[in-house]
């Protein structure tokens, strides 16, 4: 009777054993279950987290080169371009040519003015005859060289235009109009050391 109560006992203890065993594994199978998730939900995270860190360096250094770039075109850039329209042969001709039109009908209004004087005071008939703009319309010519000078494209524009059609603007432009500094020769402002004096 000793050995079957024994036996049963023995029996009965590795079912429990095995009960508690596989209880075990269950739980150390849904912990390491729970640690690969959390271990992937960590990676995600840190991922995000360096995606993160590399968006915002980038939107710095978007930042410190939009800062350059508007200081550059604050201090430079403008200026440079505004003398590059000013200095254009376009511009220079069209003016020349405005002014020439301007002083042409600026003389013959102050001539027929003069003779208009000269009539009254005279009771003379003088006319326009010894006049070399007699039966010129020195207006009209004032206003088409005007109108010209207003639609005449200049290069300079177009270039700029270009210029501004790229994402990187700013560099197009730095390599169009280059600071004056670089342009200077080493040994003083103009080249002009050492001249003073000798005129």
């Amino acid at each position: 009777m000793m050995l079957g109560r024994r036996s049963l006992r023995l029996i009965r203890v590795p079912a429990r054993l095995d009960k508690v065993v596989s209880s075990l594994q269950a739980e150390v199978q849904a912990r390491a279950v729970a640690v690969t998730d959390l271990t992937a939900r960590v990676s995600d995270a840190e991922k995000r987290a360096d995606a993160a860190v590399e968006a915002k360096d980038v939107l710095v250094s978007s930042f410190n080169q939009l800062e350059a770039d508007r200081e550059w075109l604050r201090t430079h850039g403008i200026a440079r371009i505004v003398e590059a329209i000013m200095n254009a042969p376009e511009t220079s001709s069209g003016l020349d040519l405005v002014k020439e039109r301007a002083r042409d009908a600026g003389f013959k209004a102050g001539f027929n003015r003069c003779i208009g004087h000269i009539n009254v005071l005279s009771a003379g008939g003088y006319t326009d005859q010894a006049s070399g703009f007699r039966d010129v319309d020195t207006e009209g010519r004032l206003k088409a060289a005007v109108a010209s000078f207003y639609d005449t494209p200049l290069a300079c524009v177009g270039e700029l235009d270009e210029c501004l059609e790229v994402a990187d603007y700013v560099d197009r432009l730095r390599m169009l109009y280059p600071d004056v500094e670089e342009e200077e020769p080493a040994g003083g402002v103009g080249g002009d050391a050492g001249t003073s004096g000798s005129k």
